[in-house]
């Protein structure tokens, strides 16, 4: 997961992360390695999260519900 400290969507969606268990990781866009993730990426939002081959832009709970239930997690 790309995010920044100063997102709230971030933390919000870092929160439902943390409430059902899912392992993830965050970069936060404001160091050098998140940065780099970033630019590599070629995406300019925050945030972005990569679920397998999926990449989920912005906060959106349809597309994350639809990722994090092929991994067996309940979410939304």
């Amino acid at each position: 997961m790309l995010a920044a400290e100063w997102c709230g969507y971030c933390r919000k969606q870092q929160g439902d992360f943390e409430r059902a268990s899912v392992r993830y990781r965050v970069l936060d866009v404001d160091t050098p390695e998140g940065d780099r993730a970033m630019q590599a990426m070629g995406v300019r939002g925050v945030p972005t999260t990569i679920i397998g081959q999926q990449v989920v832009h912005g906060y959106d709970t349809t597309e994350l519900d639809r990722g994090l239930t092929r991994l067996g997690y309940r979410v939304y």
